[in-house]
């Protein structure tokens, strides 16, 4: 029924969570749902939400429900908006950026809407028809771009609620690598996903040298591999893109750290190619060569690092060079060599 205890007919109707699908109420307000749980979702805690939304007068509700209801007479009242802008981390409106919604039922997260709402002119979002008692979280994503959320719980006495802005970061670097089976072998066809704080939510498949390749935010990130019976996840920083993912069976552990195609016992290539003197490595002598973009930021973290650190591996016997591997101009390699000076050769691909 409405506000005024009036039948309320084309108000729609579903259980959460996992909804099967929305179903209408009658010309009387009468429905009927069938609705499930899975054990592992009882397990989480919390109780499943009946929730009624009748859009076209902004009317709603929901209530907690158990195995054991089997009828409910269910009040509308005016239900909760909310609203927001997404920018960019120059505060600019995001134009092309998506919102999303779920609903929060036995800890688990299921959307309230088929569709996701695209923001105006101006990156700003509005969503209405929402029933006060969930919590919800609102998400919001663009392409190029990383993805962010709020946790939203509607305080008593409103029904509009303004979000502080969603802050996406620019999606400007890569993360590549290959996945091996069981045998150390190429695994072609294995799902890659990743996830990670302000990171895109993004998915491929290997090719046939079980390589894959994503556009990713500055940070930490962790990728998941599942393949016929196995899995593998590892954690690896944005601008990695020589990572190895071996998967594992079921059974056993697939949790590691992201490993790298091991070069030791191999011989150097000639360094004179790369602008460095033949003696920069000397024969016999183990070496720690950085290959490195001067242009991006984990690369020159990585120098400053080995630039600290350099004469206590140099007293070890170690010799330490780099090698700028991406297109850069000469000016900027400058540029960045004369403010942050190295003590090892730079050689330049």
């Amino acid at each position: 029924t409405d506000p005024d205890g009036k039948p309320v007919s084309g108000a729609q109707v579903a259980v959460f969570p996992s909804p099967s699908g929305w179903v209408k109420t009658a010309t009387n307000g009468a429905f009927s749902v069938n609705w499930r749980i899975e054990s592992w979702q009882l397990q989480q805690g919390g109780d499943p939400w009946l929730v009624v939304r009748d859009l076209a007068r902004n009317l709603a509700a929901a209530e907690n429900i158990s195995e054991e209801t089997t009828n409910l007479n269910v009040r509308l009242a005016p239900a909760m908006t909310i609203t927001g802008q997404v920018q960019d981390t120059d505060e600019k409106a995001l134009t092309n950026a998506d919102i999303g919604m779920w609903l929060v039922a036995c800890r688990s997260y299921s959307s309230i809407s088929e569709q996701s709402v695209r923001v105006d002119k101006q990156g700003r979002f509005e969503i209405k028809t929402l029933p006060f008692g969930p919590e919800y979280i609102v998400y919001a994503s663009a392409k190029d771009h990383g993805r962010n959320q709020q946790e939203i719980e509607f305080e008593p006495g409103t029904n509009r609620l303004e979000l502080p802005p969603f802050v996406l970061k620019l999606a400007d670097q890569v993360i590549a690598g290959q996945v091996l089976n069981e045998k150390e072998k190429p695994a072609s066809g294995v799902h890659v996903s990743l996830s990670g704080d302000g990171q895109p939510q993004d998915s491929v498949t290997t090719d046939k040298q079980g390589r894959f390749r994503f556009k990713v935010c500055e940070g930490r990130i962790r990728l998941y591999a599942n393949g016929d019976n196995s899995y593998c996840n590892i954690s690896a920083e944005a601008g990695d893109t020589n990572l190895v993912l071996q998967l594992r069976g079921y059974s056993s552990s697939s949790r590691s750290e992201a490993k790298r195609a091991s070069l030791k016992g191999e011989l150097l290539p000639d360094l004179g190619a790369f602008g460095l003197a033949p003696d920069a490595a000397p024969a016999g002598k183990p070496a720690l060569v950085c290959l490195l973009d001067a242009e991006q930021r984990p690369s020159r973290r990585s120098a400053r690092l080995l630039s600290e650190q350099h004469e206590a591996l140099r007293q070890k016997g170690l010799a330490v060079l780099a090698i700028q591997t991406a297109a850069i101009s000469a000016e900027t390699l400058q540029t960045w060599t004369n403010a942050s000076p190295l003590p090892f050769p730079l050689g330049r691909l």
